[in-house]
């Protein structure tokens, strides 16, 4: 890799709705933020053209149907057999009869992103599996991915990059991503409270230090350079910051918020690495304006990092393709 390739400011977007939420959250309660993903999505994708911003749309594999029947057509061959029981969405087909298709599928927001320039369609798995838990297994990994694949295929989509849903990067099962042709991830944060866990692992100190750490800069910016990148296989172009929706409680602390994301793109761009924001469309689902009005401060402060080091707006694909075109012309 060269000693002078140009920061890089990569997205991603863990594209979900329900089946992100289901086991953790009441529906009714939740359900304005996945009602708004139908519309804040138009809207992120009208700034992602304006400003040329390049995304990866890590999508679960239930999304891109249209019914539960569609659904129940396409269930892979091994599920996942959690522990616990209420992390498993097909145990819940059965209860959802009555639930609004726009909670649960997204193939008109799925045509609108395809139709977007700059946007890659990655992986969020089929289910939205969970890779660390009890009960589930490698076998049912792989028939997970085998589904996501298949359905991508079926809509004109070749996934090349994966992000795990909740950070549960299992390593063991890094292999058979390549098998699928998945050729990068979204690695956590390089620091022990971003680290991959199971969900009874999730400590509370570990929650307020890392909302702590989204206003004051606690545990470092978080770039990695494209020569780490580049070392291992898949590629884990690992995340440097969660972009925490608006809260209106807190609202007097979003200077602190939009400074700490911006000194972290800066310190990219100065020194040729690799900042990768990402957050959930359903984040942006209520308080649209105020989080789309912070997301514009961004990227206007990207345009200047642009214009002044050739920062530039790479989604996984791309910095993937980047990484394997510099090795083709190197020793690696």
């Amino acid at each position: 890799m060269t000693k002078h390739s140009p920061g890089m400011f990569v997205i991603s977007l863990d594209f979900e709705l329900y089946w992100g939420v289901h086991d953790h959250v009441v529906l009714p309660h939740y359900a304005e933020n996945l009602r708004g993903v139908h519309t804040v999505v138009p809207k992120l994708l009208q700034l992602f053209e304006h400003y040329q911003i390049h995304v990866t749309w890590a999508t679960v594999g239930f999304l891109f149907l249209n019914s539960l029947q569609s659904l129940q057509n396409h269930l892979p061959t091994i599920q996942p057999s959690y522990m616990n029981t209420m992390l498993n969405p097909y145990q819940k087909l059965g209860t959802l009869n009555h639930t609004e298709l726009s909670l649960l599928f997204a193939p008109a927001l799925i045509e609108q992103i395809r139709t977007t320039p700059h946007q890659e369609f990655g992986t969020h798995t089929f289910s939205h599996y969970y890779c660390l838990e009890a009960g589930q297994d490698i076998a049912a990994f792989r028939a997970d991915l085998a589904k996501a694949t298949e359905v991508a295929q079926e809509h004109g989509f070749t996934m090349q990059s994966i992000v795990f849903p909740r950070n549960q990067i299992n390593l063991q099962y890094l292999s058979s991503c390549l098998d699928y042709g998945i050729r990068a991830y979204r690695g956590t944060e390089y620091h022990w409270i971003y680290q991959a866990r199971t969900s009874q692992q999730q400590h509370w100190l570990i929650r307020a230090w890392r909302l702590l750490d989204a206003y004051l800069n606690t545990t470092s910016h978080h770039c990695t350079t494209l020569f780490d990148i580049a070392r291992s296989k898949p590629y884990n172009i690992s995340a440097s910051r969660f972009l925490r929706p608006y809260n209106p409680r807190i609202h007097w602390l979003e200077p602190l918020r939009l400074q700490r994301i911006k000194s972290s793109m800066a310190y990219a761009a100065q020194h040729g690495k690799v900042f990768h924001l990402w957050w959930h469309p359903h984040n942006f689902g209520i308080y649209q304006e105020e989080n789309l009005a912070f997301l514009r401060q961004i990227f206007e402060f990207y345009i200047k990092l642009q214009q002044k080091y050739d920062f530039q707006s790479l989604n996984m694909a791309e910095v993937t393709k980047y990484i394997e075109d510099e090795k083709n012309g190197s020793r690696y």
